[in-house]
């Protein structure tokens, strides 16, 4: 569980969610349903669902299935910087959580991730450790890009691309600093995001795509790192 620090649960005096959790889905209505159960009912957590023009009901089964979620509807396809921007325009948590549709919280995964946040005030942000749905680990920290990223993007070989040359980082075992993480998953320090301004919607990625992510995790200021990377 989180220390009592900045991030802990919030008392009487202070209503501020201590999270808000920011999910842009397009098309994706039985994902994005799981993906929101596994963090709508954490204490302290205001769940935002932006939805991008999708078509196959994702909207409606939203409000049916979660009356608290503050549901956007956006007229056109914001595309994912866009799409999260808005969601946090609307947001009052002290930490954003960005979270894919396709992807979902495993029990204590955010008190975790707060308790690093917290505890690590040069962290910008904190992302976790992934797992495909047969359990296998699916790469989720990452170096800038290089030469031999660049040679692999444009000659594969198998073997190689999760490895290190290809710019991956290992499991952490303990919280580690890293250049940027996946986009699937990141908790993200409120003053962080102000001090930096939104995402940039000129990058066109992926919803998990760490290029947007490297908007938020290239951290000018001294006083913080680029980012962190831990286990559930």
């Amino acid at each position: 569980m989180p220390g009592q620090g900045s991030f802990g649960l919030p008392s009487p005096l202070d209503a501020a969610p201590r999270v808000s959790a920011l999910i842009v889905s397009y098309n994706t209505r039985a994902l994005l349903l799981e993906s929101i159960a596994s963090v709508v009912n954490q204490p302290g957590v205001e769940t935002i669902v932006l939805d991008n023009a999708s078509h196959d009901g994702s909207p409606q089964a939203v409000a049916e299935r979660f009356p608290t979620v503050q549901l956007i509807r956006s007229a056109t396809n914001l595309g994912f910087a866009g799409g999260v921007n808005k969601a946090a325009g609307c947001a009052t948590g002290r930490a954003l959580l960005t979270l894919n549709p396709d992807a979902r919280l495993e029990p204590d995964a955010l008190d975790l991730l707060l308790e690093v946040l917290d505890r690590t005030p040069r962290a910008a942000l904190v992302g976790p450790t992934l797992r495909y749905a047969d359990g296998s680990a699916q790469p989720a920290a990452f170096r800038f890009p290089g030469l031999a990223q660049i040679a692999l993007d444009l000659f594969p070989i198998d073997r190689l691309m999760a490895s290190p040359l290809n710019g991956r980082v290992p499991d952490a075992q303990r919280p580690m600093k890293i250049d940027h993480p996946l986009g699937a998953c990141m908790l993200i320090d409120r003053a962080a995001w102000q001090d930096i301004g939104p995402l940039d919607e000129g990058y066109s990625c992926s919803p998990s795509s760490g290029a947007a992510a490297c908007a938020i995790t290239s951290v000018f200021p001294a006083r913080r790192t680029t980012g962190l990377y831990t286990r559930w």
